[in-house]
């Protein structure tokens, strides 16, 4: 991990960054058909609740998933997405159809391996939308940051890192991104995501989604600050991988350090 984060330092202070993608998808949904996963394998497909429905509405890219608060409507999958104690991030872009709603409602929230309506204590982390319409990121045990209200009729993007030892003095650092600008961190260490609702929260119905959920993507690293601002225009399938280039230059700074230790 130490070395990870040296490379990850050097590399920017020779302007590697430009050309390298520190975080590889290892889990994606496009949502341009239906729910299953495009990248992580089928055990990562979503279950549809409640007749959502992905691949008939137009998204930010493609099509996108969609969901009716007055149905109870969300999606759930149970798959493993992060391991305790690991960096990882989060993008997922939304569309609210109903601005003048008062209550809090989810965009997505993770289950911590648990079944639906377990408890109301399985959770880890959760991005959604407040009463006032900020954008929040709630992690559990540790609080929220929250953005200003986001813009109604449009689509915003949501982005959730977490860096297990970027935390001062040690432990895990949480940071919330909305249009790719940073609206907070929180201290706190992870564990493993396994299973996530979109559209709604652990108990699944109850403060649903009313829009749309689009691209959503897990990635097994920290998004550089690079990589989030790609994500604001570009789909997360079309983010670059490292070049062959970057990626020698890494081999040989990984080498020399090493052999330095």
């Amino acid at each position: 991990m130490k070395l990870q984060h040296t490379l990850k330092s050097v590399a920017m202070t020779i302007g590697l960054t430009a050309s390298v993608q520190a975080a590889t998808i290892t889990h994606y949904w496009s949502f341009d058909s239906d729910f299953t996963a495009d990248i992580g394998g089928s055990s990562a497909d979503f279950s549809a609740v409640n007749g959502a429905t992905a691949g008939g509405v137009t998204g930010k890219f493609g099509n996108a998933a969609d969901f009716n608060r007055d149905s109870s409507q969300y999606a759930v999958q149970t798959a493993d997405l992060t391991s305790a104690g690991t960096d990882f991030s989060v993008s997922v872009w939304f569309y609210n159809d109903d601005p003048t709603y008062d209550g809090r409602q989810f965009i997505l929230e993770d289950l911590r391996g648990d079944s639906i309506g377990t408890t109301a204590s399985d959770y880890n982390t959760s991005i959604g939308l407040q009463t006032d319409l900020d954008a929040q990121f709630y992690i559990r045990d540790n609080g929220s940051v929250r953005s200003a209200p986001v813009s109604q009729n449009t689509w915003t993007n949501a982005i959730l890192t977490f860096d297990a030892d970027g935390a001062v003095g040690g432990g895990g650092l949480f940071t919330g991104y909305i249009n790719g600008v940073q609206v907070g961190t929180l201290e706190r260490n992870s564990t493993a995501i396994g299973g996530l609702v979109i559209g709604g929260h652990r108990a699944g119905t109850g403060r649903n989604f009313d829009g749309q959920i689009d691209d959503l993507a897990f990635y097994d690293g920290v998004l550089s600050s690079g990589e989030i601002s790609n994500l604001q225009t570009a789909s997360a399938a079309a983010v670059p991988e490292p070049s062959s280039t970057a990626l020698i230059g890494l081999a040989g700074l990984g080498f020399i350090l090493r052999r330095r230790r």
